[in-house]
């Protein structure tokens, strides 16, 4: 593979297409066979002009691929506002016989962003050996995070890079893509890079530091996913207003361009920085938010950017690229001032060829995620064929690339140097402060859960040893309570209680009939039939239950259970006559289940009713005795019974 990049102004155009012509002759005269693709990033946005030039450059180059989209071509060593139209030319020549490249121009008037998707979804499905797409998309109201999350869903492991086209103007967008001639102002050009032998190398790299509280985004402008107009329901140019002090109308991307905010998208989190603040307090951010995102402001460390990409640059020099396209931020541009070039010196050492571009956005995606972001540099290096022994053995002993400081020791280190340096050792010091309490809070807490469980279970115990002895006091009601209490629990299972409301119906249970410790054992296993008065003696239960557990004021339900699981629903119940849902719901349940297993459980007077009729029982209550909607649910409980397996005598503790 061979890439040979040209920076040209409008006037040279024509010799560089005929440079590239000119090498192409060489290497066809060589007997080497190529496949040559011509990138064109022009910083021109008359389409008549593009149109010309790009006709010039197909008749000169037949048989060679064209493909560009329009670019912030950055000079270095300039001033940012310095925006000469000028032009990036880089040829790419594909060696190999199975590599190369193929591409899907859509156009957003004919193909709507999932439409343009499945385009390139089924172009792939054709395509042998894909190893990455090249992206370029134009139009600010394209959905370019749809359009890569279609493709990502359907070929995870194929990583997306790219840019969207720049604009003269965010306000009145002049952008093109554009493939073999066709010119497009609004959709993708998905560029298929293939081959067996072809490698690709690609990641982004940001290095700007989160700072503070995560915040959310809670409105946005109606039919925009780039303009937010609330940030925890506050008008969204607060946060600037706030955290540095301007005023609405002077927050814009020069004075913001320090601090990016940072969202999570998938492993990754992703850039996105301030265009600029409209009247009604919203904010036009460069790639596209959500209702309910969370992100954090970042600052940005000059110092610790530039190691972020050098760090990335030595991993791209080991690659040993035949091929290098670095697609950078407009923001960085602004933010590094005079110093942009430097970040840029650390990948051309990995490759001099390389094409550096400048859209509106960056595009990334990876079997990580991804999505559209601003403040990043994407690089893609490309080559063909594996890395050979010996080269892997000399990349072992290349020198690292390093950031070099331009402060000699002897002279004074500027100021916001020296105050962003600490910001970020202090801001560091505290996301560790912070870790530790973390950690030392979650400690305590499981602490305290593991000793509440404790306490629980041994409350448990307690509960069950009581209500073990009120039903010592039958002998034909053995394990009434415990039965009560299960039965309870599954019917508020089935309603849509959560767990912890469960144990609490379930404790309920268990001391429903707590109050027979007051009711004289005679009358409790007598064999006969009660006297009126022995009965009125029975129906004190309730009220001598209710008095005992009055004072447990953590759970004042169980007073509750105890007192009223005797109602009616018809309102002709005992002790006090409530009627519908005057009831407590708790006492409600435990009523159904009360019933439910004295009808189940053998008495002095009779053996355990057959099924059918306790059915029978329980649905011509419903409404009478029994609150509809507990008692459907018993219902339903009984049919999937079908061996009939809850009864007393066979769930007997």
């Amino acid at each position: 593979m061979l890439q040979k990049t040209y920076i040209i102004g409008r006037d040279n155009f024509t010799d560089a297409i005929c440079s590239i012509s000119s090498l192409l002759y060489k290497l066809e005269a060589s007997s080497k066979t190529v496949r040559p693709v011509l990138f064109v990033f022009p910083e021109i946005y008359a389409q008549n002009e593009l149109e010309y030039m790009l006709e010039r450059a197909s008749d000169a180059l037949p048989g060679v691929q064209i493909f560009g989209v329009t670019n912030h071509n950055v000079t270095y060593n300039h001033e940012p506002d310095d925006y000469s139209a000028k032009i990036i030319l880089s040829l790419i020549c594909f060696e190999k016989a199975n590599s190369g490249c193929d591409f899907v121009l859509s156009d957003l008037s004919e193909a709507p962003e999932y439409v343009a998707s499945k385009q390139v979804i089924n172009r792939l499905k054709l395509v042998k050996k894909a190893k990455g797409i090249f992206l370029f998309s134009s139009g600010l109201d394209a959905r370019t995070n749809l359009y890569m999350q279609n493709i990502h869903e359907n070929f995870p492991l194929l990583p997306i890079f790219g840019l969207s086209a720049a604009t003269q103007n965010i306000a009145v967008p002049k952008a093109y893509i554009f493939a073999n001639g066709k010119i497009i102002s609004s959709g993708f050009l998905a560029i298929i890079f293939h081959g067996k032998e072809l490698e690709i190398l690609t990641d982004e790299v940001f290095g700007w530091t989160p700072l503070g509280k995560k915040m959310t985004v809670t409105k946005m402008r109606d039919n925009s996913e780039k303009i937010v107009s609330e940030i925890d329901n506050r008008p969204a140019v607060d946060i600037y207003t706030k955290y540095l002090g301007l005023l609405p109308e002077q927050v814009n991307m020069d004075n913001v361009c320090e601090f990016p905010i940072v969202k999570e998208t998938g492993a990754r989190i992703a850039g996105r920085i301030c265009m600029r603040a409209f009247p009604d307090g919203s904010v036009n951010f460069g790639a596209p938010l959500k209702l309910g995102d969370e992100f954090r402001l970042t600052y940005g460390n000059p110092h610790e950017i530039f190691k972020a990409s050098a760090s990335h640059a030595n991993l791209v020099a080991k690659f040993f690229p035949q091929a290098l396209f670095l697609i950078g931020c407009m923001n960085r541009v602004i933010f590094f001032g005079e110093e942009q070039e430097r970040e840029v010196s650390y990948f051309r050492k990995a490759h001099s060829e390389l094409a550096v571009l400048h859209g509106n956005s960056e595009l990334f995606f990876d079997k990580d995620g991804g999505s559209e972001i601003n403040s990043t540099i994407v690089y893609i290096a490309l080559r063909e064929g594996k890395i050979s022994e010996s080269a892997k053995a000399e990349s072992e002993s290349l020198p690292q690339i390093q950031v070099i400081e331009n402060n000699t020791h002897h002279k004074r280190v500027p100021l916001m140097r020296r105050l962003l340096t600490f910001l970020d050792v202090t801001t560091r010091e505290l996301e560790d402060l912070q870790a530790n309490l973390y950690e030392e809070v979650n400690r305590k807490t499981q602490e305290i859960i593991m000793q509440q469980q404790k306490l629980n279970e041994i409350n448990k115990h307690i509960v069950l040893t009581l209500s073990n002895t009120i039903d010592a006091k039958d002998a034909y009601t053995n394990g009434h309570s415990r039965r009560v209490a299960e039965y309870a629990r599954e019917i508020s299972r089935r309603y849509g209680y959560n767990e912890s409301a469960q144990e609490k119906v379930y404790m309920i249970g268990l001391l429903h009939d707590v109050g027979k410790i007051g009711v004289p054992d005679a009358i409790i296993n007598k064999p006969g039939k009660l006297t009126n008065e022995e009965y009125e003696i029975i129906k004190t239960h309730p009220t001598i239950g209710a008095e005992i557990l009055k004072n447990i004021t953590e759970i004042p339900e169980l007073s509750y259970g105890a007192r009223w699981h005797h109602e009616r629903f018809d309102g002709k119940g005992y002790p006090d006559k409530l009627r519908g849902e005057e009831i407590p719901e708790i006492a409600q349940i435990i009523s159904v289940a009360d019933a439910y297993d004295a009808m189940t459980s053998r008495r002095s007077y009779r053996t355990v009713m057959l099924q059918n009729k306790v059915r029978e029982e329980i649905a011509n209550g419903i409404g009478t005795q029994f609150a509809p909607r507990f008692a459907e649910i018993m219902l339903a409980m009984i049919d999937e019974d079908i061996n009939y397996i809850m009864r007393g005598d066979l769930l007997a503790s």
